[in-house]
């Protein structure tokens, strides 16, 4: 199948048989996974460029009011709006508990998935975060710095204590991260770095 609205813009996620992609006006539509049809679309209030998240029974994405919002998986019904500061362009990430995201007024932000509350909240000299990453305890935030450089911390999932930091060594702008069990990777316009989870220490670079 292909849906019939020609706006949607996001990269969709799925869950319980159902896609939801955001649209070019801002709106988030829940699209069944077998036919395409439309449970239930929301109002206009998310950024195009963010990617939503399934987090029980919820679906997060970032807003373009400086909010992250909450809607019902089942009904699309506003479960919850969390301020934060800046908007968030790029995707939340979640451990399950709580729900990460950078906004583009430079602090990271840990959310309560089940009630909206902010359970920490971190300022950083950077901005422009990319999508945020979460394994075993730790978020792992990018964000371009004003120098024109990037940089990428680790965080206690918890506590929102920084873990360590590590600066782009070739001052081009560092994008979103993965995790596996032993190492960070992250990519530049130019390289491809793969870190050491414990300390930040790379492990190789691809060119």
């Amino acid at each position: 199948w292909s849906s019939e609205d020609a706006n949607y813009t996001g990269t969709p996620t799925t869950a319980d048989g159902q896609v939801f992609v955001i649209a070019l006006d801002g709106s988030l539509a829940a699209l069944a996974s077998t036919d395409g049809r439309v449970a239930w679309t929301t109002p206009g209030a998310l950024m195009p460029s963010s990617t939503p998240v399934v987090v029980g029974d919820l679906v997060v994405a970032g807003g373009s009011d400086k909010a992250l919002h909450a809607f019902d998986v089942r009904t699309g019904a506003e479960s919850w709006a969390a301020a934060t500061g800046g908007n968030a362009p790029r995707a939340p990430s979640t451990d399950g508990s709580l729900v990460f995201i950078g906004g583009e007024d430079g602090v990271i932000h840990a959310i309560t998935a089940t009630t909206g509350k902010v359970a920490w909240s971190h300022p950083t000299t950077a901005g422009r975060f990319q999508t945020t990453a979460v394994r075993d305890g730790i978020v792992y935030a990018s964000g371009g710095l004003s120098d024109g450089t990037s940089e990428l911390t680790a965080l206690d999932a918890t506590t929102g204590e920084v873990r360590w930091r590590f600066t782009s060594p070739d001052k081009a702008f560092l994008r979103s991260p993965t995790v596996d069990a032993t190492t960070v990777y992250i990519e530049s316009a130019d390289h491809v770095y793969a870190l050491d989870r414990a300390d930040a220490s790379v492990r190789w670079v691809f060119d």
